[in-house]
């Protein structure tokens, strides 16, 4: 689950907010916009693929 834009999440929230707390957001942060962004990226690489007829 804790991979790129978890981790990377964490050490900006840790470094913005400072602390633990900062860390646990960033991370919080980074999971929902991969949860929300993966998703999207899937289907949009399969709408190009369908569009260019392959």
């Amino acid at each position: 689950m804790l991979d790129g834009p978890a981790v990377l999440g964490g050490v900006v929230g840790w470094m913005a907010w400072g602390g633990w707390l900062g860390a646990g957001l960033g991370v919080l942060v980074g999971v929902a916009g991969e949860l929300i962004i993966g998703p999207a990226a899937i289907a949009l690489r399969a709408l190009v693929k369908q569009m260019s007829g392959r």
